[in-house]
């Protein structure tokens, strides 16, 4: 009986974990991670195709510790905070649109 309790309490943590891994969190820190790489190519992977032409503004400038802060979450859309440092060492933040196609979420750059 234990066993199985256990097994039960290890694939419901399965689920959890899986369940979180495909929000826009987990979309917006892969983003931010190429974008501290200047990986252009898995930015566009992660964004929509509408948001293509404003990806070039995050190549103009380097940055390092980039990090998620808050969500949320409204339907298909969501807006995740964050935060960043330049190389120059000056700290700042923004939100980040995001929307829900076919099932993933993908980040929303909306150009003024």
């Amino acid at each position: 009986m234990k066993k199985l309790l256990i097994a039960i309490s290890a694939l419901a943590l399965i689920f959890v974990l899986v369940g979180c891994a495909k929000g826009p969190e987990s979309v917006a820190q892969k983003f931010i991670d190429a974008w501290e790489n200047q990986d252009m190519n898995s930015m566009e992977k992660l964004s929509t195709p509408e948001s293509k032409d404003m990806l070039g503004m995050f190549t103009m400038f380097k940055v390092k510790d980039a990090t998620v802060g808050e969500t949320k979450i409204s339907g298909d859309s969501a807006i995740v905070n964050i935060s960043y440092t330049t190389e120059e060492g000056n700290k700042d933040e923004f939100d980040m649109n995001m929307v829900k196609k076919d099932g993933k979420w993908l980040v929303d750059i909306k150009g003024k």
